[in-house]
């Protein structure tokens, strides 16, 4: 059974709060913010990307159409995106330090909304600053459950990713650089 939410405008600012009065706008804020250390950190290893501005839906229709619209970080060099997923929980840039079998790669709902699916998930731990990866290709290793959410009072089903699959970042920014070169070329007729 899902929360049902309510927008709420205060000093002119719309704010979701659902009935626990988990204040969501606070948190896609803190959410943006992550985005953006991850592009920069990504811009500063020579791969051309930005954080689309932060917007807040101003009814339902708009919730919807950003739910299968939204991506955290475009590249302008590769054809692509990535989605950024900030975690309370302490570990490093080793997956095996991931406190946990699985992790949450997002909600199976959100994912399968998305027009564009992203090139891979950077999941961010809020304690080290520390970053993992979880690669698209990896879905069909996905699996679903429902969890329930104390912070929001909501349940939802979500999608997890085994441990033994996720990279550590560097593995990523290969990938990248690989895709941002062969672009290049392709622009220059290699």
């Amino acid at each position: 059974m899902e929360a049902s939410v309510e927008l709420v405008t205060k000093n002119n600012l719309l704010v979701m709060f659902d009935e626990s009065g988990f204040p969501y706008k606070k948190f896609m804020e803190l959410g943006h913010g992550y985005n953006e250390k991850v592009a920069s950190v990504l811009n500063n290893l020579e791969l051309d990307c930005y954080c689309p501005e932060l917007a807040f839906a101003k009814d339902w229709q708009e919730v919807k159409e950003m739910t299968v619209n939204e991506k955290d970080v475009v590249f302008t060099k590769i054809n692509g995106h990535l989605e950024v997923k900030s975690r309370a929980l302490k570990f490093t840039s080793d997956p095996q330090s991931f406190p946990y079998g699985t992790l949450m790669v997002d909600t199976v709902s959100g994912y399968e909304q998305k027009l564009e699916k992203p090139l891979a998930y950077v999941i961010v731990s809020q304690h080290t600053n520390d970053l993992l990866v979880i690669p698209n290709y990896t879905y069909e290793y996905w699996t679903q459950e429902t969890k329930y959410d104390p912070a929001r009072n909501l349940t939802d089903t979500f999608y997890l990713c085994p441990r033994e699959l996720v990279k550590p970042f560097p593995y990523l920014v290969d990938y990248l650089r690989f895709l941002q070169k062969s672009s290049e070329a392709e622009k220059i007729g290699i």
